[in-house]
């Protein structure tokens, strides 16, 4: 797995992620040569450099941002600073910064991850979380990173993250928050721990001394200690309001009588300070000011653009000579930005003066940026602008690059902010926003839009073509949410023939749509031989759309109709394609990537190498549970549940099937859905032998399978066949299996064959029918012998032994190499299930605290209970419920033979658990 994925750092084919970050916004600002050096303050930022967490929070012009960068200087502190700004409530876009800005101070730090993040469907966040905090423990040297303005953020899912990372952190780095606003999470425990140095208005506002440093040592006013007084009194040490002040003073022969206009109102404060500045600009500094206050960030060369003038860069000088709270955001002079409550002061003049027409000045800045290749801000300028035209046509262009190269939310965010109407004209929109959402997951969505979108009276106003086309891609992505969220294998073949009947045949983009969800419909329904040619088409298709999502997403699904075959070698070949091809591609933390990471978890574990078929089936797992899919997240649980049953994990099985009813229920329980669900139920309660669970399954006549027409409810029925093996009700599970051992035979699905007749033979044998028994099994070997099947014997019972034992009894002479190889095959069976008996034996006679009874999951348990963690810390970082949690401590003390937390940690760490 490591491999593939380092590939993709050196693909020519991936993708440069950090082209689409703003890089000014990770400069650290440059400090101003008339600024006061408070040294006690830069002492008590210093007393926390051990200390995980800074936190700076006061209203704006307090001078937080001064403090930190001077401290940065003053200390020689190795950072990286991100400035964050509206636009970046998107988890990933927040993260990337974040790893982009602390990349730049260490050759490979970060490299793992920002190329994930980007993907084009990001991992789940606790996958994201868990590489950030993996890549930041490589840092080489103590490191400060700051978050300045943090509270500009509003998405609970960067406050949960950005808590986490707090949390745990490594003790390289140290983290810098400065906002306006309380953190909207706790910091409690970090407060409780000494983790934490607080700074407030309190600390941050001009002491008298610092206000006379600052006018009459550093600017050389001379200002009369009864005006000093009055300036204290009158700002209450408000640094922005006391450099306002001066502003308004400088060059004026009574400061006092000034001083004495002054109210203790803030905003009344800023507004007489901003009449008093601006009223010794000229008429073109003044529109200048008041021109560029509208912008986050401007250049000479933007507002050039957007005032028909080409004199910006002198101006920008003249204002710099005055103070005129220009910030520089890099240190070549390029590009600059206003004191944020400066800024905010010069925007309410603008939007009361008339002859400032802001759309057009929006209109000019998205033009300048789309000449620079800014496409994101080209759209954000556009957005503010409110000309959804404008935005309509930049998406059309290039709303496909973004999806595919993991922007996903950004580009269902613009394109939701247009009207309707807006989207029903641009075809390509409205597909690009339902094929994002299906990306990320996000069916309810999906759903919800395309109702909004298209009602049948919509369409029939639709010219012809038009009206083709458009009902083409409807059915397409009705068909996606059928299948995704419901296994409606039936109604997705009806609505994809419909849609590609309907589609143009070189409308290749929604041709391989339909192509590919009618393949995936029929594998689900077990037709091997349509599933493989639909498949195949939609392959081709999706390479002629250019649209690399759906090549993998199909390309998948196909290696898995050769696994559903039995050709676990080629499948195999054909898996690990697909890992190579997204990781070349930067996919290969996609959803659409579970397919190809489970389908080698199955193989893997097939052929009994449970260690590799546990990281890749955890790995399936944890992309599954990203986003809606109800059938990738029932793949990837019924791999994973044979693995759990196989380790005896029940509590992390129970676990899983609390979270996919939670998600079907959302869905309103489809019937094939929970026929699956109900089956991985029933096999976890015949794991725990759990009687009551056995019996109450078998005569709830709610839960009887569907009719046998196929894999669909094939699950269910072998569970069943299995809850009458259970009770002893043998010919009933024989009379089932028979059935649908037939159906997986005729449909050439080998690899359930294989297993299905190997649960017949031993049913036969449980009757006493051996010749039966044996004539099955030798059916079973000959299937699987080419393909080196091993935990299908193994996962079945031992009393399959007997029958292979008596399989190498018979005469070697006279037998031909096939022969030979078969009765090695056998033999290799033999040996892994007397072994596989053999240690289940010794398990349950050696001491109970033989710790490889102790499974991961119980590991990580006790290595947080040791930690010190509470149950309700462990539950929220192993995202299980109490309850869950309570079920794991409850097997560890019975494995450990020990009865509270403190003998069970001595006791792992005894035996070198933890």
């Amino acid at each position: 797995m490591n491999k593939l994925r380092s590939s993709n750092q050196n693909s020519e084919n991936s993708v440069d992620h950090a082209q689409y970050l703003i890089k000014t916004k990770l400069f650290t600002p440059v400090l101003r040569k008339d600024i006061v050096s408070r040294h006690h303050i830069l002492e008590r930022i210093e007393a926390g450099h051990q200390q995980k967490l800074i936190l700076i929070q006061a209203p704006a012009g307090y001078g937080k941002t001064t403090a930190v960068v001077d401290w940065i200087q003053t200390y020689s502190k190795r950072s990286a600073w991100y400035a964050i700004d509206a636009g970046d409530n998107d988890l990933s876009r927040f993260l990337s910064y974040i790893v982009y800005g602390l990349g730049q101070l260490q050759t490979g730090l970060c490299q793992t991850l920002l190329p994930l993040l980007n993907s084009s469907e990001p991992p789940p966040t606790s996958i994201q979380l868990a590489q950030l905090i993996n890549d930041l423990s490589c840092l080489d040297q103590d490191t400060v990173l700051v978050i300045d303005d943090y509270h500009l953020i509003t998405n609970q899912k960067i406050h949960d993250a950005f808590s986490f990372i707090v949390r745990h952190m490594p003790p390289q780095l140290q983290i810098v928050v400065l906002s306006r606003s309380e953190l909207p999470f706790s910091i409690s425990a970090l407060r409780l721990a000494g983790q934490v140095t607080e700074l407030n208005l309190l600390d941050l506002r001009f002491t008298r001394e610092d206000t006379e440093n600052f006018i009459n040592v550093i600017l050389k006013m001379g200002l009369s200690e009864a005006n000093l007084h009055e300036l204290d009194k009158r700002t209450d040490g408000w640094v922005s309001g006391i450099q306002l002040a001066v502003m308004s003073m400088q060059g004026q022969e009574n400061a006092g009588l000034i001083l004495e206009h002054l109210s203790g109102n803030d905003r009344y404060i800023s507004d007489y300070l901003v009449d008093e500045v601006i009223k010794y600009l000229s008429e073109e500094q003044l529109r200048f000011l008041l021109s560029s206050s509208i912008l986050d960030r401007f250049c000479s060369s933007l507002i050039d653009d957007m005032l028909g003038i080409n004199n910006s860069q002198e101006i920008i000088e003249q204002l710099k000579e005055r103070n005129s709270f220009i910030v520089p955001l890099d240190h070549h002079d390029t590009w600059y930005r206003y004191h944020h409550l400066f800024a905010e002061l010069l925007q309410r003049r603008v939007s009361d003066q008339s002859q400032f027409d802001i759309s057009e000045m929006f209109h000019k800045a998205s033009l300048w940026h789309e000449k620079q290749g800014n496409i994101e801000e080209a759209i954000e300028f556009a957005r503010k602008a409110r000309d959804n035209q404008r935005i309509a046509d930049l998406l059309t262009r290039h709303v496909k690059t973004f999806i595919l190269n993991g922007g996903q939310e950004r580009a269902i965010q613009w394109i939701l902010s247009l009207p309707v109407e807006h989207l029903r004209m641009h075809t390509s929109l409205w597909i690009y926003l339902a094929l994002a959402q299906l990306d990320i997951g996000a069916f309810h969505d999906a759903k919800k839009q395309l109702n909004r979108l298209w009602h049948e009276e919509q369409l029939q106003q639709l010219p012809t073509e038009l009206r083709n086309i458009t009902t083409g891609y409807v059915n397409c992505f009705k068909a996606a949410l059928n299948i995704h969220t419901g296994l409606n294998a039936e109604r997705v073949i009806q609505l994809t023939s419909e849609a590609a009947v309907l589609l143009p045949e070189n409308e290749f983009l929604g041709q391989s749509i339909a192509a590919g969800h009618s393949g995936v419909a029929h594998l689900h329904i077990g037709n091997t031989h349509e599933a493989a040619k639909s498949l195949d088409r939609a392959i081709e298709l999706s390479k002629k759309a250019e649209y690399d999502l759906l090549y993998l997403l199909w390309f998948s699904y196909r290696a898995q109709v050769e696994f559903d075959l039995g050709n676990l070698s080629q499948a195999k070949v054909l898996f690990e394609q697909a890992a190579e091809y997204a990781a070349a591609r930067g996919l290969n933390m996609s959803n659409v990537f579970i397919n190809a990471i489970i389908g080698l978890g199955r193989i893997y574990y097939e052929w009994d190498d449970l260690e590799t078929a546990r990281v890749y089936l955890v790995e399936g797992v944890k992309l599954a549970e990203y986003g809606e899919n109800l059938d990738r997240l029932l793949l990837a649980y019924d791999a994973y549940f044979k693995y759990l049953i196989t380790i005896s994990d029940f509590a992390q099985a129970h676990e899983k099937l609390i979270q996919i009813k939670a998600l079907a229920s959302s869905h309103f329980n489809p019937p094939i859905i929970m026929a699956n669900i109900d089956a991985l139920e029933i096999e976890l309660a015949i794991a725990e032998r759990d009687v009551d669970s056995v019996q109450a399954k078998l005569f709830d006549h709610s839960t009887k399978p569907g009719r046998i027409s196929g894999a669909l409810f094939e699950k269910k029925w072998l569970a069943f066949a299995k809850l009458f093996s259970a009770v002893g009700q043998v010919q009933a599970a024989i009379d089932i299996l028979k059935d649908i051992t037939f159906v997986a035979g005729k449909q050439k699905r080998q690899y359930s064959e294989i297993y299905l007749r190997t649960c017949l033979a031993l049913q036969y044998q449980k009757l006493g029918q051996n010749e039966k028994a044996r004539d099955e099994l030798n059916k079973v070997l000959k299937l699987a012998e080419p393909q080196n099947y091993l935990r299908n014997y193994l996962d079945i019972d031992s009393a399959v032994l007997p029958m292979l034992q008596d399989s190498l009894k018979a005469p070697i002479s006279g037998r031909d190499s096939g022969s030979l190889s078969r009765v090695n095959y056998i033999a290799r069976i033999v040996t892994a299930i007397e072994e596989n008996s053999r240690n289940g034996k010794e398990s349950t006679e050696v001491s109970p605290a033989d710790k490889s009874l102790v499974t991961q999951r119980e590991r990580e348990v006790i290595q947080l209970l040791a930690e010190g963690l509470s149950y309700i810390e462990i539950s929220y970082q192993m995202h299980i419920s109490i309850n869950t949690l309570k079920t794991y401590i409850k097997n560890i003390y019975g494995k450990l033979g020990i009865h509270n937390k403190v003998e069970a940690i001595n006791k792992a760490k005894d035996l070198h658990i933890i």
